[in-house]
């Protein structure tokens, strides 16, 4: 489970130790302007791919499983 809180100054701070799970999808569409979208995907030869994708629609591997 996700906790997190803002502080005094107005920051976005994790609460408590904690890990994000994602499943993994088909690339999605591209998101609004000054955004991105993080997802996991499968790299077609079975491996799962860590995926940032921007508002261009460029689609960026942060990571791919060994």
């Amino acid at each position: 489970m996700l906790r997190w809180s803002i502080d005094a100054t107005g920051n976005l701070v994790q609460s408590t130790a904690t890990f994000i799970e994602m499943i993994e999808m088909v690339d999605p569409a591209h998101p609004a302007g000054n955004s991105a979208r993080l997802y996991v995907k499968d790299n077609g030869a079975g491996k799962t791919q860590i995926v940032a994708r921007f508002p261009t629609g460029a689609a960026v591997v942060i990571a791919t499983e060994v």
